[in-house]
Order: structure tokens, then C-alpha cells, then sequence
């Protein structure tokens, strides 16, 4: 047979391997977010902004889709797509 002791003792050693186990676990958490954060703020500039008359302006002719959704809760949801053209670069809003 078992011996009270014994058993409880092992139940003792189990907890202590689990404590030890989460707190390395928690340990190894901290240390990525850590690496994370100090990996993102490394050598990070601003990029400038971009001068606001040379801002890209859209017409009704740009419209290429439009769509219309409305739900029972007297919400809707409208979505516009139009081509945009940027002297820089192209980009599909959504």
C-alpha cells in the first residue's frame, strides 16, 4: 500500500515542477514582448508627410463600384470603390 506521506510529498514536487514551469513559461512571455518592443522602436524615423495641396482629389467618374447594405437595426453600411491615381504611386482604397 501507499504511504500518506509519500503521496503527499509527490503531490508536493508536482506542484513546486508546475509553479517552476509557469513561471518560466511566464518568463519567456515577457522576454518576447520585451525583444518585440525594443525590435519596433529601434532606428525608427517618421516618414514626411506628404504636402497637403499635392493631395490626390476624386470625382464621380473615379466611382467604379458603390453598394448599399442595411440591416434590421436601422444600421447601414455604404462602400464606395473608386480609382485613385497618385503621382507617386497607385492605391486602392476600400
Amino acid at each position: 500500500m501507499y504511504d500518506s506521506r509519500n503521496l503527499s510529498r509527490e503531490d508536493e514536487m508536482m506542484k513546486l515542477i508546475h509553479k517552476r514551469q509557469y513561471l518560466a513559461a511566464c518568463f519567456i512571455v515577457v522576454l518576447s514582448i520585451a525583444g518585440l518592443v525594443a525590435y519596433r522602436t529601434r532606428g525608427v524615423q517618421a516618414s514626411p508627410r506628404p504636402d497637403a495641396s499635392a493631395a490626390p482629389s476624386t470625382t464621380q467618374k473615379d466611382q467604379i463600384d458603390l453598394a448599399v447594405t442595411v440591416y434590421n437595426s436601422n444600421v447601414a453600411l455604404v462602400r464606395d470603390v473608386r480609382q485613385i491615381s497618385c503621382l507617386l504611386y497607385t492605391s486602392r482604397c476600400v
